[in-house]
């Protein structure tokens, strides 16, 4: 439970939050009506007199009727709707004990599921996936000692795969942590990782024969063909993974087993790209840059793009099994297009800002303002009667 006023965390008995006093919300229900009490209050404080603050919410309401109309577009609701990136944060700098992290993994089994009725639609504050995250750099740079100080190339193979898989793999964490349902074990999800990322890169080069032309030059049409080939690969195996799934599917399941194939995709892809980078006897400078390049990156990459895909995936299958008929309906592909047109734009030789990278940047921002649309249609399915009992 949090405090509606200030976000604070409350603890089970506390009465008062102790940070600003707001007393604690009983129930959900009471939650729900003293938030919108807040808004209220906070609505009627607000003056129409100062041109700046006019201007300001202007310019506050036109962004929001962006936000609101995408979110329409990925089938939410015409309510308004906001974009919570600031919880994905929020938690992550605050003490947090070695149970509450097993807690957190101790998941999807009979035992561990929580029943449904004890879900709450309250956005979650994911903060594992940062001590994730962390680990893996700290191994990567002892590895890095080890290769520059003793001049070591026995770690160089642990030093591309740790690198490669830092990031891919904390965002597998962070979308474990957004599944409140936590009905999809972890054993589940390494193997969705590990396998699904492999077998993904599998297909993909299966179907580059067929999509991807053969000039070797990243051209338009080269990039719209590795882009087709790629997120096809990708949301293939994506639908094989949720098919073993045989209880109720909800978004959120969609996010986390699309986006543990995409993560291990992109795990794999780089610890290639950088293995190339040594073999062409490029310098120390350049090997190592590949690798902080591709982990910055990453986030906005195959791990976003493949999350979108089980969402589709979900949303055209909610009357039947998921089966491969999903490449029919035009649900799945309202939502497919998404990553396929931020991977085409991502590998498009479009030199604007390119010494800086500003187009990826600027996907990066776009794909996640698509996930965290499609985190508060998840998160809605709480409240509905959409039962959440899957355990794998």
């Amino acid at each position: 439970m949090y405090c509606i006023k200030c976000g604070t965390e409350i603890k089970p008995g506390q009465k008062f939050c102790t940070n600003c006093g707001t007393p604690a919300p009983s129930s959900p229900n009471q939650r729900e009506s003293d938030q919108q009490e807040t808004d209220e209050d906070r609505g009627a404080s607000q003056t129409t007199t100062d041109q700046k603050e006019n201007a300001k919410n202007v310019e506050s309401y036109d962004a929001h009727t962006i936000v609101d109309t995408l979110n329409q577009y990925v089938g939410g609701s015409k309510e308004h709707v906001s974009l919570n990136w600031k919880v994905l944060f929020k938690d992550v700098f605050k003490s947090h004990s070695p149970e509450e992290a097993e807690e957190i993994f101790a998941c999807g089994s009979p035992t561990t599921t929580p029943d449904p009725q004890n879900v709450t639609s309250n956005w979650p504050h994911p903060w594992l996936y940062s001590r994730v995250f962390f680990g893996f750099v700290i191994a990567f740079f002892i590895l890095k000692i080890c290769a520059e100080t003793f001049e070591n190339e026995k770690v160089l193979p642990g030093l591309m795969v740790i690198g490669s898989f830092a990031a891919p793999f904390a965002l597998v964490v962070m979308f474990m942590e957004l599944n409140v349902f936590k009905n999809i074990s972890f054993y589940y999800v390494m193997k969705t990782f590990l396998i699904g990322g492999c077998a993904s890169l599998l297909l993909t080069m299966i179907l580059y024969s067929f999509v991807v032309p053969t000039d070797n030059d990243m051209t338009y049409a080269v990039a719209f063909g590795v882009s087709i080939a790629e997120e096809l690969g990708k949301a293939l195996i994506v639908l094989f993974f949720l098919k073993r799934i045989t209880k109720t599917h909800s978004i959120l399941i969609g996010l986390l087993v699309g986006a543990s194939v995409g993560a291990g995709f992109a795990a794999f892809e780089s610890a290639g790209y950088a293995f190339d980078t040594m073999l062409i006897g490029s310098r120390w400078e350049d090997f190592i840059g590949i690798i902080y390049l591709r982990g910055f990156l990453a986030p906005g990459g195959h791990v976003a793009w493949a999350a979108i895909s089980g969402v589709a995936i979900v949303l055209a299958n909610r009357s039947e099994q998921i089966s491969i008929n999903v490449l029919g309906e035009m649900r799945f592909w309202k939502l497919f297009i998404i990553p396929i047109i931020c991977h085409w734009l991502w590998d498009s030789p479009i030199e604007w800002g390119s010494d800086y990278y500003l187009v990826q940047l600027i996907l990066c921002v776009v794909i996640w303002i698509f996930v965290l649309l499609l985190v508060n249609m998840g998160l809605k399915e709480v409240d509905e009667d959409t039962p959440a009992t899957v355990q794998q």
